[in-house]
């Protein structure tokens, strides 16, 4: 049997300067001061690339939408991912007119 314990912590934070945002009830916190964490998601207008650039702490899984169109290099994205050591899980288009996409990227 195994000795893990059952430990979910859910939290709602903006990574970088807050931009288009929907709500106006969460913390604001640094890609660089992130804690540890075991999945990343990320629907961040356009910050995908500054977010994965100055992130320090590695989580096993990355899921993000990235939106082409509203500056955020699909290319880049990927790129960087693959430079901080994650291989490109799942690159899926949302919208066929744009470049909006999610992509799932595992360590």
């Amino acid at each position: 049997m195994s000795k893990q314990t059952d430990n979910i912590e859910l939290v709602e934070s903006a990574v970088g300067n807050p931009n288009d945002v929907w709500s106006a009830d969460f913390d604001v916190v640094s890609p660089k001061h992130l804690p540890d964490h075991d999945l990343l998601i990320m629907d961040c207008e356009s910050s995908e690339v500054s977010i994965i650039r100055n992130l320090k702490s590695r989580p096993n899984v990355i899921l993000s939408e990235v939106h082409d169109q509203k500056g955020a290099s699909v290319e880049e994205f990927h790129s960087l991912l693959r430079n901080k050591g994650y291989r490109i899980e799942r690159d899926t288009s949302l919208d066929p007119t744009e470049d909006h996409r999610v992509v799932t990227a595992v360590r």
